[in-house]
């Protein structure tokens, strides 16, 4: 059993740079909340802390992750969800910060939520199903769509481009790891930051994702459902982000490329986005 109670089994991973998980994490009541720097790169120096956030969905509406947010002085919000994602809970962000939805799977002709939103009725039967592989294959097959669908071009493309431009930004989706996920590892991955690192930081997620879900977990497990099956669900696997690596480098032959060639930001913005957020 975790910490918070449940069942689903976490990966045992060291923190980035060795440093204390926990330590990067900035809120109790916002789940997910951390900032995409301070990781070491190849230069010798270290991704630009205090500029550029990632966090899971913003739609608790209470004081305190009011009080957070302001404290973040953000000009922006992206928000990577869909329209039904922010229909369903919409974002609650400080007065004057402008928000933006960036909808990165518009293009997919799968909606896996929904799907598991019907398996989760017959937890027996969901669990099968779930401990098959289908949902891990499916979420490998989401990473690379990061990097092929039109709609996550864009979306990632506005999002890099306004960063470039040099507005303190929080970018989320729903549980802040996969869509969120890979907006901070191939940012990072272009920064020189190593792959192992990159790796850490993004599975980093895992925990806080158990505490995001941990109602519907329990719910699941109560009705009989094997908790095991939960975690290609709720968690991420190194072998998710490896998928869209291994996309960046079959269709661009490198992360620089993808920037450049696959977002559109040429090597201008490239160079503005390493200027701005690399801290020798």
């Amino acid at each position: 059993m975790n910490d918070d109670g449940s069942d689903v089994a976490i990966p045992d991973t060291a923190a980035a740079n060795g440093a204390d998980s926990n330590a990067l994490f900035i809120s109790k009541t916002i789940h997910n909340l951390r900032d995409v720097g301070g990781l070491v790169t190849d230069s010798g120096g270290k991704v630009r802390s205090g500029v550029l956030f990632r966090s899971a969905q913003l739609g608790e509406r209470n004081d305190d992750a009011l009080k957070q947010l302001t404290a973040l002085d953000l000009e922006i919000v992206f928000d990577l969800r869909s329209d039904d994602e922010v229909n369903r809970l919409p974002d609650f962000v400080p007065d004057g910060v402008t928000h933006v939805q960036l909808d990165v799977l518009a293009d997919s002709e799968e909606r896996i939520a929904a799907q598991l939103e019907d398996l989760f009725v017959d937890p027996l039967g969901a669990s099968e199903l779930l401990m098959s592989g289908v949902v891990h294959d499916h979420y490998v097959g989401t990473y690379r769509n990061f990097v092929n669908l039109q709609s996550a071009g864009s979306s990632y493309s506005q999002l890099f481009t306004s960063v470039a431009q040099g507005h303190r930004a929080l970018f989320h989706c729903t549980a802040g790891k996969d869509r969120t996920g890979w907006a901070a590892a191939s940012l990072q991955l272009l920064l020189g930051v190593s792959q192992h690192d990159v790796i850490e930081h993004f599975l980093m997620s895992n925990p806080h994702t158990l505490a995001l879900f941990g109602a519907v977990m329990d719910a699941f497990v109560e009705a009989g459902g094997n908790p095991d099956a939960l975690a290609p669900v709720f968690m991420v696997d190194r072998m998710y982000l490896e998928a869209a690596m291994e996309e960046v480098d079959s269709n661009f032959g490198s992360i620089e490329n993808y920037f450049v060639e696959g977002l559109g930001l040429g090597h201008d913005g490239v160079a503005e986005l390493r200027r701005r957020l690399i801290q020798e």
